[in-house]
């Protein structure tokens, strides 16, 4: 054990792991180090700098200076008001001195000088050129996308139309049933398949609440009748109630709507609720009008661009509602309406 008291032992490091360099010259004086460079080497394996200090008598007691050393450089403490992270600007350059003599300058000052004149007069400023270049290509209108945009318009037009009819294919199973039962059937039974030939009536809604919407409107009916042909689609136009529909007949009259059973009947329309929540209930004219596809057996399809949330709450379960936006896809349709629409006639 060594004894605190004698300064010729080595003293044990302090609380914060600190070692005196006193202590440590005392120490390497015990060992059998043959040079200085020796010892130099073992001071600073345990980290200490003492090629200065090799040859000097350093009591334990001695206050020691590290500034001594120029490999202990003192760090400075940033300022109290200074933010953390920031730095102190360097010192600027001393302002370059300018000689007191003046030199002349190669500028010289302009004199004023009058505007050029025009000469010539150019040829669209002639007064008889009042006529417009007819070779002139006129631009090129900005693209519209629609609601049902190109890639997915004909496949859920073509699903939300559709009719079942009887086909062509021999229902298999069916005619079996027939011969096992014993009984001849007086016709062969066939599948049903879909079918776009009885067309469509088409009403658009050109109301005040559908300006945003007029350009889709007129996109709509291109669409219906790209797939149908234009033979098959009856286009109707209303402001109002849909009711009041019509279309124009050449050569100078209106022809007006009533629903054809079998045909299914296609609405555009917002229902007159202008993007608002303050009215769940539809007006008593549309619910007429509802009665009356029905009466007439002809399947009715509403397509409201407004979100779900807006619609009125007291439609009924005839109607088929379509949300007329980008997201609708024909699998969404045939989840909805089914194969197509089952027609008596």
């Amino acid at each position: 054990m060594t004894d605190p008291n004698d300064p010729t032992e080595f003293q044990q490091p302090t609380a914060r792991g600190e070692i005196h360099l006193g202590d440590l010259l005392l120490a390497l004086k015990k060992l059998p180090w043959k040079d200085d460079a020796q010892a130099a080497a073992i001071a600073r394996s345990l980290g200490f700098s003492l090629e200065e200090l090799i040859s000097k008598e350093i009591t334990p007691n001695t206050i020691f200076d590290n500034s001594r050393f120029p490999e202990h450089r003192k760090t400075v403490s940033p300022s109290r008001n200074q933010p953390p992270g920031s730095s102190v600007p360097p010192q600027p350059k001393p302002p370059v001195e300018l000689p007191s003599i003046p030199f002349d300058s190669p500028l010289k000052p302009l004199g004023a000088q009058a505007a050029p004149q025009i000469v010539e007069t150019p040829a669209w400023l002639n007064e008889n050129n009042t006529t417009l270049d007819r070779d002139e290509t006129p631009p090129v209108p900005l693209h519209r996308e629609s609601l049902f945009s190109d890639n997915t318009n004909r496949g859920i037009l073509s699903a939300a139309l559709a009719t079942r009819r009887p086909g062509y294919q021999i229902d298999v199973f069916r005619l079996i049933n027939h011969f096992v039962t014993g009984k001849i059937p007086r016709t062969l039974p066939c599948l049903m398949s879909n079918t776009l030939e009885r067309g469509c009536q088409l009403l658009l809604h050109y109301s005040d609440d559908m300006v945003p919407y007029w350009e889709d409107l007129a996109a709509l009916a291109t669409q219906i009748k790209n797939i149908m042909g234009q033979d098959r689609v009856d286009l109707y136009e209303f402001k109002g109630l849909p009711d009041n529909a019509n279309t124009w007949v050449p050569p100078k009259t209106f022809k007006q709507w009533q629903p054809v059973s079998g045909i299914p009947v296609l609405v555009a329309t917002d229902l007159g609720i202008d993007g608002g929540k303050g009215e769940n209930n539809i007006e008593e004219e549309w619910l007429s009008f509802m009665r009356k596809c029905e009466a007439a057996e002809a399947p009715l399809l509403l397509l409201i661009p407004w979100q779900r949330q807006y619609w009125p709450e007291n439609l009924g379960d005839y109607p088929f509602l379509i949300h007329w936006n980008p997201h609708t896809s024909a699998a969404m349709i045939r989840r909805l309406i089914g194969p197509g629409h089952g027609v008596m006639s």
